[in-house]
């Protein structure tokens, strides 16, 4: 079985192998006298994995439309296999419905170095990546405002400081839920919240 997006591929999903990093080519060279060489060649990282496969479940639709906006956002995705964990682009996938449940399926996995999670975390709890802090404006890359909370400061005063009306904290606190989290009361010193045009 392997995992990929959260989706297990089992049974007729799963590929037949799944090349793990890595082969070595070794030559061979027998010298006169009966003696034989064994030299390796360097080490040759694969890259690619594609293979075909079928969907038999309920939710095989769901799953093809799924992998679609991956491979047409370019995303990087987790793939999970066995111990193993790496990161990928899903570079292609094509899918035929045969019948009710029944999807086969082609997908080719390219595997992505320059992906790392601990920046696409940091990218995905601050969503101000680009604002200079040095600068206390935004970068000429972005010409979004930023706000950096205060002692004392609550939606309502932001949105009044902005916005001209208190009543206007809704569209600050929708376009920072992932940094504020469930509750828009609970603002810690140092957040940077981006206010919306």
């Amino acid at each position: 079985m392997i995992v990929i997006a959260g989706v297990a591929f089992s049974g007729l999903a799963a590929p037949d192998t799944f090349g793990l990093g890595g082969e070595q080519k070794t030559v061979v060279t027998e010298l006169p006298g009966g003696s034989i060489i064994y030299q390796p060649r360097g080490y040759f990282i694969r890259h690619e994995n594609t293979w075909e496969g079928s969907f038999y479940r309920l939710d095989a639709l769901e799953i093809c439309m799924k992998f679609d906006r991956i491979c047409a956002t370019n995303q990087t995705v987790l793939v999970e296999f066995g111990s193993y964990s790496y990161w990928c682009k899903v570079v292609l996938w094509e899918w035929n419905w045969q019948r009710d449940k029944l999807i086969e399926f082609k997908i080719t996995l390219h595997r992505d170095f320059s992906y790392s999670p601990a920046t696409a975390a940091a990218a995905k709890a601050d969503p101000v990546a680009r604002y200079d802090s040095s600068a206390g404006k935004p970068t000429a890359a972005t010409s979004q405002k930023v706000h950096i909370v205060v002692s004392g400061d609550t939606l309502s005063h932001i949105a009044l400081k902005y916005f001209g009306k208190a009543s206007e904290y809704p569209r600050i606190y929708t376009a920072n839920k992932a940094v504020i989290g469930t509750n828009p009361n609970l603002l810690k010193v140092g957040m940077k919240l981006v206010i919306p045009s």
